[in-house]
């Protein structure tokens, strides 16, 4: 059971990044570069630096056998490394300034803070493994079923 903290905390994550999400919108809204700024910097930490590098952890830390955890648990290494080269130099560019003439948060957030590389293969391709693939290799069906969740949204984004 403990082993499934991990995963039982994704929700409540996810909710949170919906509602920072819920931020840019108003920033829009209001016309607030500042508000626009911070809360697609917190967008993207959930996109780019925790789902890639942490999904895996989670899915490991129920995975019984040990070739199946090595998997993961390299693939959290990969997703940390994305975060490292994706998250962070977005971070670093932050005090460039709001410049999007996109009127939605979604292009707002890909547009002005997408990483200078963009999420082309291989790192779009790595993206989409630690995300989605991994869970659909997982022993729990629950688990699997998020990880066909997570394909599908990413095939229809």
């Amino acid at each position: 059971m403990r082993a499934h903290i991990l995963l039982a905390v994704v929700p409540v994550l996810f909710g949170v990044q919906q509602l920072v999400e819920t931020v840019v919108w108003i920033g829009l809204d209001r016309a607030s570069p500042v508000l626009v700024e911070t809360a697609s910097l917190g967008f993207w930490f959930f996109a780019a630096a925790l789902w890639p590098s942490c999904l895996p952890v989670a899915v490991a830390a129920i995975e019984k056998r040990c070739a199946k955890q090595k998997l993961f648990c390299a693939f959290a290494l990969v997703g940390f490394g994305f975060a490292l080269t994706v998250y962070l130099p977005v971070v670093a560019r932050a005090n460039e300034g709001y410049r999007s003439s996109s009127t939605s948060p979604c292009g707002m957030i890909s547009q002005r803070h997408r990483p200078a590389w963009g999420l082309r293969a291989p790192g779009h391709t790595l993206y989409i493994a630690a995300v989605s693939v991994l869970p659909l290799l997982s022993r729990d069906r629950r688990v699997r079923i998020l990880g066909a969740g997570c394909l599908l949204s990413a095939t229809v984004n």
